[in-house]
């Protein structure tokens, strides 16, 4: 249960890691921990993630000096870990990098080469994208090593959440998504591109009619045009490919967003179903042991990293 957690942290911590190369000539140091410096576009960058994630309510933007203050505590803290397990001895290897960048891609419904274009298209190399999953892997694997032996689960916690389910109120929401891709190649042709837009507009306008996602899909897969229905199951928002969110959030039930372009083509999503915060969740005993060992493992995390950073030099520039 703790490798099954503890890895699937990793898609949500996408991006949520500097890259601690040495300090570009005009980049202004933010902060300085235990000798390592985090600059101010390091911060930039995790003020632009923060600030993008979807929001679990309708409240007001964050302020900017929050903003702030939340993006420089998650590098402070991922830059804690990271040193704690490199004094340990802690390594990644790159076997295990390339194992995880092909689950990311995966999950993606892209191809490892796909996954690599698009972030080069975003203005993110190779290799720092590798050092960040590196880090990433590096962190899970710590917190593992010192917490998550130490988070027992015992069968009366079980019972009790069997007997008295908690009131998941502030359970985030979760989509159930139908992704049909129009398939286009890596170099494709205005022609091609043409053809596959003609194909996006005849499939949406029978799903806005209420064509059934599967069989319309294999209606328009010929020889001539690959057509794929990818049925994403129920996810919650932070789990769907990144190129989706921000359609998925706004999306109504049964509505059709699209076409969305991407490295392997054109995507229109079919939102099939929402289920919202008030939704009432049955636990089994797994599911209610996996739902007492976060509780408690996110508890110690919390104050593990609190005693990271007072054992630590910490000096932070306004």
């Amino acid at each position: 249960m703790i490798k099954k957690y503890v890895f699937g942290l990793l898609v949500f911590l996408m991006f949520s890691f500097p890259s601690y190369a040495a300090v570009a000539p005009l980049d202004k140091i933010a902060a300085v921990v235990n000798g390592d410096v985090i600059t101010q576009s390091e911060l930039d960058k995790r003020i632009t993630l923060v600030s993008h994630q979807p929001a679990e309510n309708n409240s007001v933007a964050l302020k900017t000096s929050v903003l702030r203050k939340q993006a420089l505590d998650g590098l402070i803290d991922s830059l804690l870990q990271v040193q704690l397990a490199q004094r340990v001895g802690m390594q990644v290897s790159d076997a295990e990098v390339d194992s995880a960048i092909s689950s990311i891609a995966k999950n993606n419904h892209l191809a490892v080469d796909q996954l690599q274009k698009s972030l080069q298209e975003q203005g993110i190399s190779v290799r720092e994208y590798r050092e960040q999953i590196r880090e990433q892997l590096l962190a899970a694997r710590v917190q593992q090593q010192f917490l998550g032996k130490d988070v027992v689960v015992s069968d009366k916690e079980v019972e009790s959440v069997l007997r008295n389910p908690p009131k998941m109120s502030n359970a985030p929401m979760q989509y159930h998504v139908a992704d049909i891709l129009i398939a286009l190649p890596d170099k494709a042709s205005p022609g091609q591109i043409k053809a596959a837009a003609d194909v996006a507009t005849k499939i949406v306008a029978k799903l806005k009619h209420g064509a059934d996602v599967e069989q319309t899909a294999k209606e328009y897969n010929t020889a001539e045009q690959q057509v794929q229905n990818n049925d994403l199951g129920v996810r919650k928002i932070d789990e769907l490919p990144t190129l989706f969110t921000k359609e998925v959030a706004k999306m109504q039930i049964g509505q059709v967003a699209g076409p969305i372009k991407a490295p392997n083509g054109l995507h229109l999503l079919k939102l099939l179903e929402a289920q919202g915060q008030s939704q009432e969740v049955k636990f089994t005993a797994e599911r209610a042991k996996e739902f007492v060992f976060r509780q408690k493992f996110e508890e110690k995390i919390k104050s593990w990293l609190k005693e990271l950073r007072e054992a630590a030099y910490i000096k932070i520039n306004n």
